[in-house]
């Protein structure tokens, strides 16, 4: 086989310390399409394809460079008395950009797009956007969406509980605590740039990267770090893994088969059918200098003049971990429009209409 030929889109050194003895050569798995247990898969196969990043080789040296970065940060925070620096904070939220945009989920939902481009506006067949096109085309995007982020916070959480993390091949997680809230369904579907914004990526079965919008959360953070000792808490990071996953989980000891396998059953009702959600809208009134439209079907809006819409959808967790509380005096920043509620970083002057902030607990819904 040509040397890169085999590239992952969750690369190995992510999965190496959940293999067994981290040797990152055979790992346990639950099949969600199966519901089976696939004890010492080999890593190799493991959430990759053929030139997934294209027969270039471009994007997948790149990609080395930060896997190489995180794979020395790694080393470091298992380390006794390690302290979170600035530079291993940098790695994990490049890395944790990287990998959101890299999957196959991520490409495969901007490959849908393009489909439903063309079947409803009749666009010429050359706009269809294959998966293998479709990275090539997200991720020059990694550098503006690191921006996006760097206003979060960033903690480490320290694993003290008798559960281990777990990961997935789709494992770096945003979600949002304060959006996903019963009743805020009008607010639409959060982004990142949104108040209350939460990453998860789950680093070993006893650490976990986690960034926050400082602003609406409150932990309890010491150097950098937070203990976990809540066999809860672990549970509720792990219910976003298995949320968010396509196919499967990945878990590290044998003797976990049977929990991961119920906690599987326990959020099938909460998984989402589909990862976004589609939106038509056809020219409903024009005055000449103003234009409304009307939200319609996918059929009224072919051949018409319409708008399509790529909305991201984003599951409800059955509870939150107790350290993950609302800041008293919570505050997002809002100009009235469309955008809804950002974080103060993306407040800024280019708007026509300026933001102004708002505490939480006055915004009724």
């Amino acid at each position: 086989m040509p040397a890169l030929k085999n590239q992952h889109f969750v690369p190995r050194c992510h999965l190496r310390p959940f293999t067994l003895d981290g040797e990152g050569l055979a790992i346990n798995l639950f099949n969600f399409a199966r519901r089976r247990t696939v004890l010492n898969a080999p890593v190799k196969n493991q959430c990759s394809a053929d030139y997934f990043y294209g027969k270039d080789l471009h994007y997948e040296k790149k990609m080395q460079v930060i896997e190489g970065l995180y794979s020395a940060a790694i080393s470091r925070i298992s380390v006794p008395g390690y302290i979170l620096t600035s530079a291993d904070r940098e790695v994990f939220r490049a890395f944790w950009v990287l990998q959101h945009l890299r999957t196959e989920a991520a490409s495969r939902a901007f490959a849908t797009m393009s489909d439903e481009i063309v079947d409803t506006t009749g666009a010429p067949e050359e706009f269809r956007t294959s998966i293998a096109e479709a990275v090539q085309l997200v991720m020059p995007a990694v550098p503006e969406m690191v921006s996006a982020v760097e206003d979060l916070k960033v903690c480490l959480l320290r694993n003290r509980s008798a559960v281990n993390f777990f990961t997935s091949d789709d494992p770096a997680i945003y979600t949002n605590r304060w959006y996903l809230r019963p009743g805020h369904e009008r607010l639409g579907a959060p982004g990142l740039a949104t108040s209350g914004t939460i990453c998860l990526l789950p680093l070993t079965p006893r650490h976990l990267f986690l960034a926050y919008d400082g602003d609406v959360y409150s932990l309890p953070l010491a150097n950098g770090w937070i203990d976990v000792k809540s066999d809860n808490d672990v549970r509720m990071l792990n219910e976003q893994q298995l949320l968010t996953a396509t196919a499967n989980v990945y878990f590290r000891e044998a003797s976990e088969a049977t929990s991961v396998s119920r906690e599987y059953g326990e959020a099938t009702a909460r998984r989402l059918p589909s990862k976004h959600r589609i939106n038509h809208a056809v020219l409903d009134w024009d005055d000449g200098v103003t234009k409304r439209f009307r939200v319609t079907t996918a059929d009224e809006a072919r051949g018409q003049d319409a708008l399509i819409h790529s909305e991201k959808m984003y599951p409800r967790p059955s509870g939150w971990p107790n350290f993950i509380r609302i800041r008293a005096g919570a505050a997002a920043y809002s100009n009235g429009t469309g955008v809804g509620y950002v974080r103060r970083a993306h407040a800024d002057s280019t708007w026509s209409k300026p933001f102004r902030k708002i505490r939480l607990d006055a915004i009724k819904f």
